[in-house]
Formats: C-alpha cells, structure tokens, sequence
C-alpha cells in the first residue's frame, strides 16, 4: 500500500521540533514491515539514515504537518478527501501508528497473561480492561492472530531467534516458541468467536466504516491537526449528516468512547504519559466537536463525572 516512488521522490526541510534546525529529508533507502528509513542531510552536507514507524500520512500519499517545517504540502481538503476513500478498509489499524500501537499491545497483554491456552481473551473480557460495549475491539486484532496461527511457511515479518523461537508484535515484542504460539491464537480466535457470537450486536466488524474512527485515526497520528478539526468535522457532516441523529450513533459512539478507554487504560502508564494523554485528548475533543460526548478517564483511570454539560465536559477534560 506504500508508494515507494512517491517516498522517493520526497525532498523537504524536517520541522525543527522533530529534529535539529536545517536537517532536510532526501528520498529514503527502504521501507520495512514497521517503518520507514529515510535519508536526511545535515546542514554540513553529510547524510544519515532516519527510521520512522508507519504513519497513516505516508499511507496516503501526505507527508505529516509535524514532520515539515514546509506548510505548502499540507491541504486538509486533500486529505479529508482520501480519508473518505479509506472508509471501509479493515486494515486502518495497521496503517495508523497509534492505533497499530494500541493493538500491538492488547496482543502483548493477552499473550503475556495466558500461558496455558484460551483464558487469555476470557479473562480480559471478564476484566474492566474489556466490556459488552468494547468487545468489538476483539475483531480487530482477531485478523492479527490469524496471521500468528496461520503462518507462510517463511514469514517474512517474523524475526527467527532460533530454529523454535521467534520474535512478533512490533512495537511491543513478544518472543515464544514458534508452536505455542500458533496453538495460542487459534484458540484465542477460537474464543473471540464464541464471544462474538454471544453478543451479536456488538457489530464487531463495523468500526471501519465509523466515521470518527476513521478520521480518529488521523487525528492519532496527527495527521488531522488541532486547527482543522472543524473543518474535518464539517467535511464528515456533509457526508454523513448529523452524527447525532444517524442511525448508528449508538454503535459508533460506544466505538470510540471504548476505544479512548483502552488507550488510556493499557498505554497511559508509558513513560510518554503526558504524550500518550495529549494524544487521547485531541481524539476525545474531536469526538465532543462531533456532537459524541463521553467521560475521559484520567491517568489514574478515575472515571469522571458523565452528569456535565458540553462546556463543563470540555472544562473538565483540558479540552477548553
């Protein structure tokens, strides 16, 4: 999906808040599984690799606003655009950097907390990490497991640690032996069908044509930023209606209140703690703008009070 010509031909001056003033990118040497290597020439003259993980910009053919100091690329009529060609794809979440890593780590934590077989997806569905309104997350990285249980006889995006153990789930590895690990996701799907089934009307496979969830991702990765949010919103509006008044606000609403949910609950105790809530808060701010209003809990996973207007909700959550 990348297009590597395009990459190529890619020649601007980095912003300097990403890197050091006066570096600029000139091509790349190569893409990867999980990112980008790009070529960047010092003020000096002298060249060196840069690597950068995956971003829904380059996906779409639109450097990053944070990454160039040069604004002329940057048209958020261009880009509302290709997000409403993108509605629909199942693969969002490998092409968005934050929500890959969101899902990158529910793998990790499901992995990590099951040693035996299928209680992993049990017990994190019987815990608050997950709930009836969330599991619809299961769907999503159920397409992650398969690939774990179903693996090409050499693949490609593993890393072999020896003849039984390898290495997977970039950026949060985990390393196992290869038969475990194809006997644990087939039973994790396994049991994410049963639950699935269970409760039908989670619509688990319908986050891809969520249109906040799609433009969230953009937002995620700040590809959408703070200053065109309304104008994000006003292009959804005239492409969907009022939000408000469709007939999938419960769904979609319970999406993406879910989603800011987990995000804060397994990423927030990163070491990018004051990022990570930066980051949850554009999204849940675009959510507001929307007309989808929900609690964002704090870093602690305090829930804050739902009983609140719009301002007061805005207040309560630094969004104002």
């Amino acid at each position: 999906m990348l297009d590597e010509e395009w990459l190529k031909s890619l020649k601007f001056e980095i912003s300097d808040n990403y890197y050091p003033r006066g570096c600029r990118i000139d091509g790349i040497t190569g893409t990867g599984n999980t990112g980008i290597v790009f070529i960047v020439i010092d003020p000096n003259g002298e060249k060196f690799c840069l690597k950068i993980y995956h971003q829904l910009g380059f996906f779409l053919k639109e450097i990053p606003p944070w990454l160039t100091k040069e604004t002329k690329y940057y048209n958020i009529d261009r880009i509302n655009q290709k997000l409403y060609t993108l509605t629909g794809n199942p693969l969002i979440d490998d092409i968005c950097e934050q929500y890959n890593r969101l899902y990158s780590y529910l793998i990790k934590y499901l992995y990590e907390i099951d040693k035996v077989g299928d209680r992993g997806v049990i017990q994190l569905f019987l815990t608050d990490i997950l709930n009836d309104e969330s599991a619809f997350i299961l769907h999503s990285i159920k397409r992650r497991l398969n690939n774990l249980a179903f693996p090409p006889p050499k693949p490609e995006d593993y890393s072999l640690m020896g003849v039984d153990l390898i290495e997977f789930n970039t950026p949060f590895p985990c390393i196992g032996e290869r038969k475990r690990i194809i006997n644990w996701a087939k039973s994790s799907i396994e049991s994410i069908n049963k639950l699935i089934q269970l409760i039908p009307c989670l619509k688990a496979e319908s986050s891809a044509v969520n249109p906040l969830y799609i433009w969230g991702a953009a937002v995620m990765d700040s590809l959408v930023t703070e200053e065109v949010i309304p104008d994000a919103i006003t292009f959804i509006k005239e492409k969907y209606g009022n939000l408000v008044e469709h007939p999938q606000v419960d769904v979609w609403m319970n999406q993406v209140s879910s989603f800011a949910h987990l995000y804060i609950k397994l990423l927030g105790h990163n070491t990018e703690n004051d990022l990570e809530s930066h980051r949850i808060k554009k999204f849940v701010k675009f959510c507001s703008m929307a007309g989808y209003f929900f609690p964002l809990p704090d870093k602690k996973v305090n829930m804050l009070n739902e009983n609140i207007d719009a301002t007061a909700f805005l207040k309560l959550n630094n969004l104002l």
